[in-house]
């Protein structure tokens, strides 16, 4: 069956990757032949709001989406260029290209409006993903991580 786009990119933190994050991915199968992920910040870990290493990261979104193996993960380093900046989007679009070989047809996205800045240089269409019903966000996953009382409660489950 042909999909709508070739290639398609995805890009996020995922300190950790969860439910809003893999809503994201299963709308890319369902319109990319192959995607690809990546893992911004990829230096950073052991941070209060980045407490997973890019290890540790890849192995959560390979452990979800498989044994679907179009999908690729890949990391993007930080840079001294501001996030907002139309040459972190050039940035990126370099890292994908050196590390795949391949530039992508599409960027998808949830609800980060503010990611569409970084990829307005690209030309390429950005097809944003609603959240579920289900509210969720990496920061209220790390609070209750950080939480005093994780560890005393975690049990009572």
């Amino acid at each position: 069956m042909d999909k709508k786009y070739k290639v398609g990119f995805y890009i996020g933190r995922f300190q950790p990757y969860h439910k809003g994050h893999h809503s994201i991915v299963q709308a890319m199968q369902e319109q990319c032949e192959h995607i690809i992920i990546g893992l911004g910040s990829a230096q950073e870990f052991e941070t209060e709001r980045n407490p997973f290493d890019v290890r540790f990261r890849t192995k959560m979104i390979y452990d979800s989406v498989r044994p679907n193996y179009n999908v690729r993960v890949i990391p993007i380093y930080d840079r001294p260029v501001p996030a907002n900046d139309y040459r972190w989007g050039d940035y990126v679009m370099h890292q994908i290209k050196e590390q795949t070989g391949v530039i992508p047809d599409v960027i998808f996205e949830g609800e980060e409006i503010e990611r569409e800045s970084w990829f307005t240089n690209t030309g390429l269409p950005i097809v944003r993903v609603p959240r579920d019903t289900i509210p969720i966000s990496g920061t209220q996953i790390r609070d209750i991580l950080n939480s005093p009382d994780y560890y005393d409660n975690v049990w009572d489950y």
